[in-house]
């Protein structure tokens, strides 16, 4: 207790003294400007990198096909799926991609500058629309233009995958595949898919929707070939009929405004004796010939042109395909043109030996332009936006069906055919009484009548 008392007397009496303010922060001495420095400058645009999109779309693409067929970068840039790769043989599938495609763009050429310039002008100045330019109804209207950038694009590069025709992979990835001729998709490993697809989307990475188109017009250009092989042989029936059709419209279906179907069908025609046989003879071979043309252009929609300049190349040596019987489930189209070849086979003769691509491609207009006059002269060129004559209720109606069923999409297919094979001008009447003849009420065609 002593101590705390000596403690409690000997501390201070008031408030404790206030300790002392603490320094204060020492700043450098340095300029004012130096807190507001100028905003660094931007960085410079980085240079924008030609994608594989625009390898076809250039002034000279052949030249840039031919370039890489040279570097031997062709097979790497164009590589295929590994399964069709191994047994495919690259130089040889280069130096025919080559071809195709220079022969394709001389005949491209060749089809534009035979068209009105009027027509032509809308195409040309659009930059890459995607109608092509020009009216495409039946006959009697102005002949199409040239064609757009995008569909000259995609003609070239089917050209450019010819060799690839026919080729099938099952490659899991397969780079998308584009979906054949169904309209793209991404491959399974399952399904077989076209090889030209599986280039499309897997090595030049472009849409799926270039990858389905390429695919489309390798399947319908063989059709269309062995179509105007039955126009030939049809000779001075069907076929001169159709040109006189055609030259009775100012120039209408024939690119040059002639009206006139080609010399060499004409030709072709006579030498195989066409025009023979009965007048219903000759009757139900020009309906054939019309359904079966209708059906292209039906599915193919306003790219049946493509096809159609694609169609002539099928005669070309290079264009047969490659490595056919080392794809997984390919099958060759059929076709009226030589063999497929294989990797076995042996070493093409000599380039230089080959006409140049201006000769080739005006040897194979004439095809084109006969198939384009038909389609004009028959008014099927836009047959792909007629609406259908009959509707499903319309359909079992006519023939008496009590419940739908499969037998119902069978009248309907044959409906439209009848529209392909009467043109725009048949009515519904017609088509339900020609149903009610043709048909039974189960849906099954019945015998004796067409």
């Amino acid at each position: 207790m002593l101590c705390g008392e000596i403690l409690r007397r000997s501390r201070p009496k008031g408030p404790p003294p206030a300790l002392p303010p603490p320094p204060p922060p020492r700043v450098a001495a340095v300029s004012p400007l130096a807190h507001h420095p100028p905003p660094p400058p931007p960085p410079p645009p980085k240079p924008k990198l030609k994608s594989n999109h625009e390898t076809h779309t250039g002034p000279a693409p052949s030249e840039a096909v031919a370039t890489l067929a040279r570097l031997r970068l062709f097979p790497a840039v164009f590589a295929p799926p590994p399964d069709v790769a191994a047994r495919l043989p690259e130089a040889e599938y280069a130096a025919a991609a080559a071809r195709c495609c220079a022969v394709a763009e001389a005949l491209e050429r060749a089809d534009a500058a035979a068209r009105p310039a009027a027509a032509a002008a809308p195409a040309a100045g659009d930059g890459g629309g995607g109608d092509g330019g020009g009216d495409r109804s039946g006959a009697g209207a102005a002949a199409p233009g040239a064609l757009s950038r995008e569909e000259r694009r995609l003609l070239l590069l089917a050209a450019t995958l010819l060799p690839l025709r026919g080729a099938e992979t099952t490659a899991g990835d397969g780079g998308g595949a584009g979906g054949g001729g169904k309209g793209g998709g991404r491959a399974s490993a399952a399904r077989p898919q076209p090889a030209a697809a599986a280039v499309v989307r897997g090595a030049l990475k472009w849409r799926a929707k270039d990858a389905g188109g390429v695919a489309m017009l390798h399947e319908a250009a063989p059709e269309l070939a062995a179509i105007h092989a039955r126009l030939v042989r049809g000779g001075g029936s069907f076929l001169g009929a159709a040109g006189a059709t055609t030259g009775a419209d100012e120039g209408g279906g024939r690119p040059g405004g002639d009206g006139a179907l080609s010399a060499a069908a004409a030709a072709a025609a006579a030498g195989a004796g066409g025009g023979g046989g009965s007048a219903a003879q000759v009757e139900g071979a020009e309906e054939d010939v019309k359904v079966a043309l209708g059906r292209v252009i039906r599915r193919l929609k306003e790219q049946w042109r493509l096809a159609a300049l694609l169609a002539p190349l099928l005669s070309l040596p290079e264009a047969q395909p490659l490595a056919v019987e080392a794809s997984a489930g390919g099958s060759q189209p059929a076709s009226d043109g030589p063999p497929p070849r294989s990797a076995s086979a042996s070493a093409r003769a000599d380039p230089s030996d080959a006409p140049s691509a201006e000769v080739a491609a005006a040897a194979q207009l004439s095809m084109s332009r006969d198939i384009e006059a038909a389609a004009r002269a028959w008014s099927l060129a836009d047959c792909w936006q007629w609406r259908p004559l009959l509707d499903g209720k319309a359909a079992m109606a006519a023939v008496g069906m009590a419940r739908q069923g499969p037998a119902l999409g069978r009248l309907l297919n044959a409906a439209l055919e009848w529209q392909y094979a009467r043109g725009p001008s048949g009515t519904a009447a017609e088509c339900a009484a020609w149903l009610a003849r043709a048909y039974d009420a189960e849906g099954n065609a019945k015998k004796g009548e067409e």
